[in-house]
């Protein structure tokens, strides 16, 4: 599934790619958000419910919606996935979660996010990709008592933050950080401006779609 690339907020370029591991039923246990909330700010999230096709897609569902309502009463990420995580572990749900959420700030031009257990996303400056630092933060459902935190990051002029989950990058039998140093070269390789290019540039080179895995990535640019 494509979204074309275009401006999801006023200055604020937004492109993303679904690829579920089950083509028929074009569902799965991944998913991505972004939502501009009440105070300005955009709401950025990228997840991943272990397993795939419709069981993987109602808990993928559940996730988005909670995380959705909660990011309008609390603007701190990593306390929206302590309470996330809280609550999954007491209603006893059968499955877990990695999750990557953040809210960027597009008057200051800051991102600042968390993580539960998900890859971090990759920044790209100038051409240049690295990954972003991540902070603590264990997958969903697992530890009633998980502790959370923030990462926050300055964002320059027309940098490009990719958020994925790992169906982008992992494969059977091998390590993951081959896939992720993969994800970098194949970035470092696609210089045009075009965001959509960019991510379907991405897609190309890495294989996707996985039929192992779910894949999802998504990317963002503040212009």
């Amino acid at each position: 599934m494509d979204v074309p690339s275009g401006p999801a907020a006023p200055g604020l370029e937004v492109a993303a790619r679904y690829l579920p591991a089950e083509a028929d039923s074009q569902v799965g246990g991944d998913w991505y958000d972004t939502l501009t909330l009440p105070d300005g700010t955009v709401l950025v999230v990228v997840g991943d419910v272990a397993g795939h096709g419709l069981r993987a897609a109602a808990g993928m569902a559940q996730l988005r919606d909670t995380l959705r309502g909660m990011a309008f009463i609390e603007a701190d990420p990593a306390a929206a996935l302590a309470r996330l995580n809280q609550l999954l572990c007491h209603l006893g749900s059968d499955f877990v979660a990695t999750v990557v959420c953040g809210r960027l700030d597009r008057r200051w031009r800051t991102f600042t996010w968390a993580r539960a257990g998900h890859p971090p996303p990759l920044l790209v400056r100038d051409g240049a990709p690295r990954y972003l630092e991540p902070p603590a933060g264990p997958l969903l459902g697992a530890i009633p008592e998980a502790v959370y935190r923030n990462a926050v990051h300055r964002l320059d002029p027309d940098d490009l933050v990719l958020l994925f989950t790992d169906g982008l990058v992992e494969r059977r039998g091998e390590d993951l950080n081959d896939g992720l140093d993969r994800l970098v070269e194949a970035v470092r390789q696609y210089r045009a401006p075009d965001l959509a290019g960019c991510l379907d540039h991405v897609l190309r080179r890495l294989g996707l779609p996985n039929p192992q895995d779910d894949a999802c990535l998504l990317g963002l640019r503040l212009s």
